[in-house]
């Protein structure tokens, strides 16, 4: 039972669900405002936060990926999954003004090692054939979550607040990427004598290692062009659900909204792929890099709000400013 690769692609779906990069911008886009007023900080010092989590999640990609070529990727997910978890749920012991602690829990997030990478590197390792199928079933799952994540964290937010809110995310973690990790990636026989064989294989593969690719500038210039693209889009997403509410547009409509990206996420992604094949990449980089410049300088734009407010907030401190 369980034998079949496709529950690896199975695993991978439920995983990246909940994978860091929905947890750290969407959920934390809906908590923003709240967390904000009750902890007494800025919004600005909460995102600063956000982007340590991505600096702790770049340096962790690198020593993960080293552990999972040595030791097998079941084995350093699992202890990292849980760690997600648990960190993630340790948000709800945060306390007003303690900006140390709530760098550190964000820190330590990011630390958790939830991202595509080992799904990507236990798929490639298991298909050979069919391999661009299993990959893009797997990544959906991060468009899923940006769509489905933002809705949970609303309904946790408006029945119980925010910290039972990071809870209900921790929970999430464990149910949709520890157990089915823990269940279902098992590692083929051919895995283990891979990585066995491994420093004998890497010298066989054509291509420069990576000593060499860091000494050329054109890897330096998608790094750096690849870092201004996230913190652009990734800075402004945090923000979109707070901006939209602030604008008299209710709590329900702006997490659609957020929902809506992770919709958009998966036709993106399947549509740029078709498009890859056909022509010339960086042209269609070029056309989804604009799209998010629009959605953004639209937002730079005070429009009166369209939507008038369908529900109270449940966050306290609105009561308290209506009552002023």
């Amino acid at each position: 039972m369980f034998k079949s690769r496709w529950w690896v692609v199975l695993a991978s779906f439920l995983g990246l669900i909940v994978g860091s990069g929905a947890i750290e911008v969407f959920v934390t886009g809906v908590f923003i405002k709240p967390l904000s007023h009750d902890l007494n900080m800025g919004r600005g010092v909460i995102t600063s936060a956000m982007g340590l989590a991505n600096i702790t999640t770049a340096i962790m990609a690198a020593v993960t990926g080293r552990w999972m070529d040595k030791y097998g990727v079941r084995v350093v997910l699992l202890p990292l999954l849980l760690w997600f978890a648990l960190v993630t749920s340790s948000f709800a012991l945060l306390v007003p003004s303690g900006v140390i602690l709530l760098m550190l829990l964000f820190g330590l997030q990011g630390m958790g090692g939830q991202t595509p990478m080992p799904y990507a590197k236990m798929i490639t390792a298991r298909f050979d054939d069919r391999r661009g199928l299993a990959l893009g079933l797997a990544l959906a799952g991060t468009g899923v979550g940006t769509a489905l994540l933002p809705q949970y964290s609303r309904f946790l937010l408006q029945h119980w607040g925010w910290r039972v809110g990071y809870i209900g995310i921790g929970v999430a973690i464990i149910v949709l990427s520890l157990i089915p990790v823990l269940l279902w990636f098992g590692e083929a026989p051919q895995m283990k004598l891979s990585r066995q064989k491994g420093s004998v294989e890497r010298q066989r593969l054509p291509g420069l290692e990576f000593s060499a690719v860091a000494r050329t500038p054109k890897f330096w210039l998608l790094g750096v062009a690849f870092f201004c693209a996230d913190m652009a889009i990734n800075g402004t997403l945090i923000h979109v659900v707070p901006m939209l509410t602030d604008r008299g547009i209710s709590i329900s409509m702006a997490v659609g909204v957020m929902s809506g990206v992770g919709l958009a996420l998966i036709s993106g992604r399947v549509i740029a792929g078709y498009l890859m094949d056909r022509i010339f990449a960086a042209y269609i980089v070029i056309f989804f890099l604009l799209c998010p410049m629009v959605g953004i300088a639209i937002l730079g734009f005070r429009v009166p709000a369209l939507v008038r407010r369908s529900e109270p907030y449940c966050w306290a401190w609105e009561s308290r400013q209506r009552s002023i």
